[in-house]
């Protein structure tokens, strides 16, 4: 992807507020992150920091990045906005269940 020389994250909440950095959901379980790139509206979600060894062309606007053994890494979205027909951003954490021993 070209033209990312910066990029902010719009809250529902909040649309004038913007981060540096991507948004990081983190827990003991998984570690994913979300960009918006409001200077090319382009989407960026990665569900994991596997290696990507192949990106496939789901369409002219959508991106998949796979690991070596083709599990989905990453997505993609150019023109986010009239894309997916987003118009607000915003964050949610679902709770995640307790692990059983035995």
């Amino acid at each position: 992807m070209t033209g990312r020389t910066g990029f902010g994250m719009i809250f529902k909440d909040n649309p004038e507020k913007s981060c540096q950095s991507c948004r990081k959901l983190r827990n003991a379980f998984w570690n994913m992150k979300i960009c918006y790139f409001a200077e090319t509206d382009t989407l960026y979600v990665q569900f994991n920091e596997k290696e990507v060894v192949e990106t496939q062309e789901l369409n002219k606007n959508t991106l998949l990045d796979l690991d070596a053994e083709g599990n989905l890494v990453a997505i993609t979205l150019e023109h986010a906005r009239e894309t997916a027909n987003i118009f607000d951003f915003s964050f949610q954490q679902a709770a995640v269940p307790a692990l059983q021993e035995g």
